[in-house]
């Protein structure tokens, strides 16, 4: 199990893309047919280890991890981290 620290700062990454969902864009924007992941956010690909680690990558990376109901939850930040504390869903995410 991780530490409870590990845990808060994934809560915290995934908390700045819910806060910032419109400087990203879906899977479906990028495609023009419709895919399974259609609802996923898109990572740009990065070769750089150093671009892999950043904020918003490993944010977009933890946020397309969680199950499809706590992203239909995105739209409301507050119930979204009420759920995710509440489930300990970020054991999922790990």
């Amino acid at each position: 199990m991780r530490a409870p620290l590990a845990h808060e700062y994934m809560l915290l990454i995934v908390t700045f893309v819910i806060e910032n969902l419109e400087v990203f864009e879906t899977e479906s924007e990028i495609r023009a047919f419709s895919t399974r992941h259609r609802h996923d956010l898109h990572r740009p690909a990065a070769n750089l280890t150093v671009c892999q680690k950043r904020v918003d990558s490993a944010g977009v990376r933890l946020y397309n991890k969680a199950p499809f109901k706590i992203k239909c939850l995105s739209t409301n930040g507050k119930q979204f981290k009420i759920t995710m504390i509440s489930y300990d869903s970020l054991i999922v995410l790990c």
